[in-house]
């Protein structure tokens, strides 16, 4: 289980970072709102995982 924690944290933090970085580098406006939104999805969703199995009762 902390395994699966730890993968979708460093999922969240990977996400925020590649938007971190099309925030400052000149990227394509298409290909910037594609990544971000994907990215974001991708955060939302591992956000979700890392807090189901955080508060998930223990055996």
């Amino acid at each position: 289980m902390s395994r699966m924690k730890d993968f979708a944290l460093g999922l969240v933090l990977a996400a925020m970072g590649v938007a971190a970085f099309f925030q400052v580098f000149k990227v394509d406006p298409v290909w910037r709102f594609a990544s971000i939104g994907a990215l974001s999805a991708i955060s939302i969703l591992a956000a979700a995982v890392f807090f189901v199995f955080a508060f998930s009762p223990r055996e």
